[in-house]
């Protein structure tokens, strides 16, 4: 087997990438790294070194390496780093509809103390933005538009080495979604349970959650890597204080949706996938579409 990595998603976030990386830890032909996320391609200093990336893998005889980071999909210079990196990549694109995308990044950002302003003026903030449709991966807004996105990965890859996989496609049948997407990569089927790795909780804002949340992302991460733990997912177990959930107009949710038309015409255009099931979504069904 090749000593690179084979087959890379790209995003987008909160498209179901979590449940997908737990999902295909567990296949016998796939070597995926216990972090699902490594930021080499979007940082400048680790990129210097392939072995920042390489530590992450033993490339065991018999298994393809793979990569799951979604920011990739919304960084001006990851694609054609991936593309450096190995011109054969095989390139993953996971897609929700735009405005439950919008929502479910929101409440992440709200959750985890990095957002304090309501959903409403994180919207209209960015609307208004005259650098909206430039690369930025904290913008709610600009990691939906996936046109824009999707232009940039086929301008640096071929179609038949990118693929794209619908979230509500996913939700609704996973072993129907991953093991289409296994064949589509040259790998055997399996069974497996049906798994939401990354299913939205809301905690109090204590003075505990507070102070955890402003522990650094990267300490955690190293944590996580030397002690082979999820350190989210025993938060959620441990921290059984509940919260209320950010409020979600419908104003706002409607304005979106009105912004995004154009998007998911180019969107369905670029990708030939039917995308009715985003036109056609309810109010309710954006809200509570499950958080992955």
């Amino acid at each position: 087997m090749s000593k690179k990595v084979e087959i890379m998603v790209v995003g987008a976030q909160k498209c179901g990438t979590t449940s997908l990386h737990d999902i295909l830890s567990n296949h016998p032909q796939l070597e995926l790294p216990f972090l699902k996320e490594l930021y080499f391609f979007t940082n400048s200093n680790q990129y210097a070194n392939v072995d920042n990336f390489h530590q992450h893998y033993k490339f065991l005889d018999g298994k393809v390496a793979m990569n799951i980071t979604p920011n990739n999909m919304c960084h001006p210079h990851a694609m054609q780093r991936i593309y450096d990196y190995n011109p054969q990549m095989k390139i993953v694109v996971m897609l929700r509809e735009p405005t439950a995308r919008c929502i479910s990044q929101y409440k992440m950002r709200e959750r985890t103390l990095k957002e304090k302003r309501s959903f409403k003026e994180v919207v209209y903030f960015e609307l208004n933005d005259k650098n909206l449709g430039q690369p930025d991966c904290l913008s709610i807004v600009y990691r939906s538009m996936y046109d824009l996105q999707i232009q940039g990965i086929l301008d640096v890859f071929p179609r038949n080495q990118v693929y794209f996989i619908l979230f509500e496609d996913f939700v609704k049948d996973q072993q129907k979604s991953v093991n289409d997407l296994l064949a589509w990569c040259n790998l055997s089927s399996f069974s497996f349970e049906p798994v939401n790795s990354n299913e939205s909780f809301y905690p109090k804002k204590t003075f505990i959650w507070r102070l955890l949340m402003k522990f650094p992302a990267r300490y955690l991460r190293y944590i996580q890597t030397k002690l082979n733990v999820n350190i989210r997912q025993n938060l959620k177990d441990i921290y059984k204080k509940r919260g209320t959930p950010p409020v979600i107009d419908i104003e706002t949710i409607h304005t979106l949706q009105e912004f995004f038309k154009k998007g998911i015409d180019e969107t369905e255009k670029l990708t030939g996938l039917n995308l009715d099931v985003w036109r056609n979504m309810s109010f309710e069904t954006r809200i509570k579409t499950p958080q992955k």
